[in-house]
This record gives structure tokens, C-alpha cells and sequence, in this order.
């Protein structure tokens, strides 16, 4: 089942096609999906455009945290670590971008390819988005601050729309 499919606002509900004997499942976030992509109908379009929306929000993420870096050297390495983790999260997801760019056009076991390639690059992003998040939370266990806290939980959103991304592409 390649090339267009029709999504629609289900797909984040349901986001895997019945394709190859698999059976549906849910993404962990439906609400945040469903408002993030109710306006997408094709499967390859809604996981490109959920690609997208997590690479602007890691960017946008990314750029916020290394404005904190001035503050106690507890919170500062934490703070440099995750910025450096996040700018290496933006990578894979903008190849993933990328792959989904392409992939409208493609059938068979070249398309199965490029989307096995954007499992693995939104599964690296959301590592690093994993192991930021335990150094903050490493740092507030050691008695971080409210900046760390705050930091943390941008974090987590931004790994809820990794996730639904994550999902989206498996289930295209």
C-alpha cells in the first residue's frame, strides 16, 4: 500500500495501515496529533508535516535553551548538554524531512527503505531527546533550578510530538 493514502484526522487515532498483516494501533498522543495535523489528508503528507512540526519546535527548543547556559555551573553543563543534544536530534529529524519529501513518488522495496531510513533517524532524535531529559532531571534530583525545570518540561512536550511523528512514519 504505497503512494497517497487517505489519513485524515482518524490517522492519528490510527496512524499504522492495515499493510503487511499489521494491525492499527494508537499513537501515545492523539489529542496533540489530532490538533497538530486534522488539516492533512494524505498518510505521506501527515507524517512529513509531523516531521516538520518537530523539527521546527527541536530548532526552536534547541535555540531557547542555549540563551539559559548562564547560570550555576550545575545548571550550565546540564543546559550545555542538552543543547548539544538537541542540535544533534535536528539532524535526523531533517533528513527524515527530507526522506518524507521524496517518498509520495516512490512504490516497493525502495519506498519501504527511505521509511525504514526515517524510523531510524526519528528513533535517533528521540534518544537524544531522552538522554536531555534525564540530565535535567539528573540536575533538579541534584538540586537544579526552576529554569531546569521549566527546560525539562519543554522537553517532554517536544518528545510527545517526537513520538506522534515517530508513530505517523511507521504507519504511513
Amino acid at each position: 500500500m504505497h503512494g497517497r493514502a487517505d489519513a485524515g484526522p482518524g490517522a492519528c487515532n490510527y496512524p499504522r495501515r492495515e499493510r503487511q498483516g499489521v494491525n492499527p494501533r494508537a499513537t501515545r498522543y492523539p489529542d496533540l496529533c489530532f490538533t497538530s495535523f486534522s488539516g492533512y489528508a494524505a498518510a505521506v503528507q501527515l507524517s512529513r508535516v509531523a516531521a516538520v512540526i518537530t523539527l521546527v519546535r527541536l530548532r526552536t527548543l534547541h535555540s531557547h535553551v542555549s540563551t539559559l547556559r548562564r547560570a550555576t555551573w550545575l545548571v550550565a553543563g546540564a543546559l550545555l548538554d542538552c543543547t548539544e543534544l538537541l542540535g544533534d536530534a535536528a539532524e535526523p529529524v531533517s533528513r527524515t524531512v527530507e526522506e518524507l519529501e521524496r517518498l509520495e513518488s516512490l512504490e516497493g522495496s525502495e519506498a519501504e527503505r527511505r521509511i525504514a531510513n526515517s524510523l531510524t533517524w526519528m528513533s535517533a532524535a528521540m534518544a537524544d531527546e531522552e538522554t536531555c531529559s534525564d540530565y535535567l532531571q539528573n540536575t533538579a534530583e541534584a538540586g537544579g533550578s526552576s529554569v531546569i525545570a521549566d527546560v525539562d518540561r519543554q522537553v517532554g512536550s517536544l518528545k510527545e510530538y517526537t513520538d506522534n511523528a515517530l508513530a505517523l512514519v511507521d504507519g504511513r
